[in-house]
């Protein structure tokens, strides 16, 4: 009870309509995180609890399999209209390149597009040929996520400092050790934007607009930055390169040098640049854990959302469908994906399936809110 009250208050202010629009947002798409088995056994070895993470247990750079299986998933539902689900697929556009960083001596850091990473990846090879023919199918439409889901700066001081978890990582093509399995406690490496803003910060999220166009031919229209974190640089940066609306969860954490604050931000809000905030307020992470009910609690969110004549954005981040570590994972979250949008399609027929660009421009022309 308390649970939906929350979730209703949540959806008063901002932006309404009578559309029942679902947009499904899913982070982290190029980026590598856990390589192979052999990597979390090593980093078990030197004292980390992966197996507290879900992210470090089960999500790897995505394979042609997993993107095929994804992709079968969305193409088997179709509202009334004949319109297939289409999943905003929120990019990385670069890795840290572990090799030049090493024969560095851990001195410069540098980084490779996630073309070359998925060339130089067994499975992954042809990836970009799927992502193709999904975006000219409507079944996906790439945006940006940032350069990498990596502060580089954090994280190339404790490999100076030759801190063991971090070298240890490293070692096994790997930087992704998320900071509560570790001990002493650290900050986080995966908030790309935490930390003082400055020019370096302007020239990662220009990095990541300028190469997003050239992998994909096209402007990244939408920006959602890593682990929620970002400041006012960031906004202004992404809207010098077209960036007009803002994914975001319902709380912004501003970077700080010390304890963060939090800023709130409601459906369609608009910032001082013009930007709108299109804002995640449904959840299925089924990967994070098995015992909760994540088909029935994205549906009870959805009727808020259009009880409240709100847009239903599902956030719901790429590890729930990978399968190269752990097959199970995959089929659970497909098996769950298809329950979800099987039953989203029966109870409201008339459910309208938009991209979160799509969302932001009915946003802007006022279509169909009331």
């Amino acid at each position: 009870m308390m649970r939906s009250i929350k979730k209703t208050l949540a959806n008063i202010p901002g932006w309404r309509t009578s559309r029942r629009i679902v947009v499904l947002v899913s982070d982290d798409w190029g980026a590598i995180r856990t390589p192979s088995e052999a990597a979390l056994e090593r980093l078990r070895q030197v004292g980390v609890r992966v197996d507290d993470c879900h992210y470090m247990s089960n999500d790897r750079l995505e394979s042609a399999e997993d993107l095929q299986c994804l992709f079968d998933v969305l193409q088997s539902f179709e509202n009334k209209l004949g319109r297939r689900p289409v999943l905003t697929a929120n990019f990385l556009t670069a890795n840290p390149d572990f090799e030049r960083i090493r024969r560095s001596d851990f001195s410069d850091y540098f980084s490779k597009s996630i073309v070359q990473t998925y060339n130089e990846t067994a499975g992954a090879e042809n990836n970009m040929s799927f992502w193709q023919e999904a975006i000219e199918q409507h079944l996906c439409l790439p945006q940006s996520h940032g350069r990498e889901h990596l502060n580089v700066a954090r994280w190339m001081a404790d490999l100076q400092q030759n801190n063991a978890v971090a070298r240890a990582a490293f070692d096994q093509g790997m930087f992704g050790v998320s900071a509560h399995t570790t001990e002493p406690r650290r900050q986080s490496y995966m908030a790309a934007f935490d930390g003082p803003e400055n020019g370096r910060c302007r020239k990662i999220v220009a990095d990541a607009l300028n190469s997003f166009r050239e992998i994909f031919g096209f402007d990244s229209r939408s920006f959602i930055a890593p682990n929620y974190v970002w400041g006012p640089t960031v906004e202004s940066e992404a809207k010098a390169h077209g960036v007009d609306y803002l994914q975001s969860g319902a709380v912004q954490w501003l970077p700080e040098t010390g304890r963060k604050s939090r800023r709130r931000h409601f459906q369609g809000e608009k910032n001082s640049f013009g930007q709108r905030y299109l804002v995640r307020n449904v959840h299925f992470e089924p990967s994070s854990d098995s015992d909760s009910d994540w088909v029935g609690l994205a549906l009870k969110d959805t009727e808020i959302a259009f009880r409240m004549r709100k847009p239903a954005v599902v956030s719901t981040h790429r590890v729930n469908f990978m399968g190269e570590l752990r097959a199970a994972n995959r089929d659970r979250g497909l098996v769950l994906l298809e329950e979800l949008l099987g039953r989203m399609v029966k109870h409201w027929p008339d459910v309208e399936f938009l991209s979160a660009v799509e969302l932001g421009d009915a946003m802007s022309a006022g279509a169909s809110a009331k």
